[in-house]
């Protein structure tokens, strides 16, 4: 992945950036670590979690909000839900008026979601891409977004659920809906998949899987990064003294 500006200012590189792999490797902490870089690099930018999960907003030392939540200048991070997305939907798509948020966030909503596979992915999805590219007035303009996405298996439904939804429904707004996820997600000019891995040899299998299933769907990742791999101390330097030396770093 490449990231700068072009002359008048605009950003060069992904506008989202999907860190995905086997549960454990690491994709809350890369996900928090690549968001802070962007940002201190002048980029806004937001990263997201999904289904109301928290781990990256305790990471980042912030409340879990549905909302944009300032972490650092240029950063804030956002934990979507299915049923919050869905009203976002039905306001901005469909035209509903406001009046209907407490019909449409409801339980009866909730266990739609549940009960059509796919469908709450591909909503949390839309509302990432109308961030990307249709923020409504006053809501911050993104750079980049980086989505800390479900382990492998749920990860690879983001791509596959939002094909399975269009051709299953072909028409109305949930069609159209799937059909704009699917080509977002497929276009490396905006979406780059950061694949995270083990130096193990099960987690290096999973991202080996994962990489030619997202290839079978014309979805290239962009980059694959072994996390956590052990760095032998220089020769004649005992590991304690780096671990003093870096317990000083800033």
């Amino acid at each position: 992945m490449r990231f700068g500006r072009t002359p008048t200012g605009a950003a060069v590189g992904p506008r989202l950036i999907v860190v995905a792999g086997k549960g454990g490797t690491g994709r809350t902490t890369v996900s928090a670590a690549l968001g802070l870089a962007l940002a201190r690099s002048g980029r806004r930018t937001c990263v997201v979690e999904l289904h109301g999960q928290d781990a990256l907003a305790r990471r980042l030392g912030v409340p879990h909000a549905y909302g944009p939540t300032p972490v650092v200048p240029g950063l804030d991070h956002r934990g979507l839900t299915a049923v919050r997305a869905v009203g976002d939907f039905s306001r901005r798509k469909i035209g509903l008026p406001g009046i209907t948020r407490f019909v449409v966030e409801s339980r009866v909503t909730a266990s739609f979601l549940d009960a059509v596979p796919g469908l709450s992915d591909i909503v949390q999805m839309g509302k990432i891409e109308n961030m990307i590219r249709e923020p409504r007035p006053g809501e911050p303009v993104y750079d980049h977004v980086i989505l800390d996405a479900p382990a492998t298996g749920h990860g690879l439904s983001l791509i596959a659920g939002a094909r399975a939804m269009y051709r299953m429904t072909r028409v109305g707004p949930f069609a159209d809906l799937a059909h704009i996820i699917e080509d977002f997600l497929g276009d490396p000019a905006h979406t780059a998949h950061l694949l995270l891995a083990l130096p193990a040899e099960l987690p290096i299998q999973e991202a080996i899987e994962l990489h030619d299933r997202l290839v079978d769907d014309a979805t290239a990742p962009a980059v694959a990064l072994v996390n956590q791999v052990p760095i032998a101390p220089p020769p004649g330097v005992e590991p304690a003294a780096i671990r003093a030396r870096a317990d000083h770093l800033p």
